[in-house]
C-alpha cells in the first residue's frame, strides 16, 4: 500500500505481541486506512525490523507446562484441573521449603554454639599446650583435630546455606512461583523468629 505509515505499527510489531492479522486491524484502528497483513510482514522484512517473538514463546511454553502437569492426572484438561494441578506443583516446592529452611537454620544455630564453646573454652588450649610440652602426640592429635574441623564445618555450612538459597530461588524460578512480597523473604521470616527467641 502506497502512502501507509508503518510507524503506526511499529513498535507492535517489535514487541511480537500480536498477530499480523491484528497489526492490520489495528491499524486501521488508528489511522482508519486499511493495510493488509501480507504488505505488514513484506514491509517489515523488507527493512530488516526485528520482531521480538520472545513473549509469545514464554507463554506457549508457560501453557505447555501448565497442560503437561494436568495430563499424568486428568484425560481432558480444564481451566479447574490446570489450576488446581499446577497450584498443588507450587504448594509442594513451598512446603519443602518450609522444611529444608528450617533445618539449615538450626544446621548454622548449632555450628555458632560450637563456635561460643570453642571460643571460650580456654582449657582446650591450656590441654594443647601441656600436650605440647609432654610430647603426647596422640593427646595433641585429638585436641588439634577438634580445632582445626571446626572452621571447616562453618565453611561447609555457610556453603550449604548458600547452595540451599540458589536451589530455592532457582526451583521457584521454574515453577513460576513469584518472589515474596516485601517482608515475607525467607531473611525477614527468619528474622521474626530470632525476635520470638
Amino acid at each position: 500500500m502506497a502512502g501507509a505509515d508503518y510507524g503506526v505499527i511499529e513498535p507492535e510489531w517489535r514487541a511480537g505481541i500480536l498477530t499480523v492479522r491484528q497489526l492490520s486491524a489495528l491499524y486501521e484502528e488508528r489511522t482508519g486506512g486499511k493495510l493488509s497483513h501480507q504488505a505488514i510482514t513484506k514491509y517489515f522484512t523488507k527493512f530488516d525490523i526485528p520482531r521480538d517473538l520472545s513473549a509469545k514463546i514464554k507463554a506457549k511454553a508457560d501453557a505447555l507446562v501448565a497442560k503437561a502437569a494436568v495430563a499424568k492426572t486428568v484425560a481432558k484438561a480444564t481451566e479447574s484441573s490446570t489450576v488446581d494441578a499446577n497450584a498443588h506443583a507450587q504448594a509442594d516446592v513451598i512446603l519443602s521449603h518450609r522444611t529444608d529452611v528450617p533445618q539449615q537454620r538450626e544446621l548454622v544455630r548449632k555450628l555458632a554454639a560450637e563456635v561460643d564453646a570453642l571460643t571460650d573454652n580456654k582449657e582446650l588450649v591450656e590441654q594443647m599446650t601441656l600436650a605440647l610440652e609432654s610430647g603426647d602426640m596422640e593427646k595433641l592429635a585429638g585436641v588439634a583435630q577438634k580445632v582445626a574441623s571446626l572452621p571447616m564445618r562453618i565453611k561447609g555450612a555457610v556453603e550449604l546455606v548458600g547452595a540451599l538459597k540458589s536451589l530455592v530461588e532457582l526451583e521457584r524460578k521454574v515453577f513460576g512461583i513469584e518472589s515474596q512480597p516485601a517482608g515475607n523473604t525467607i531473611e525477614d521470616l527468619l528474622e521474626k523468629l530470632d525476635a520470638c527467641d
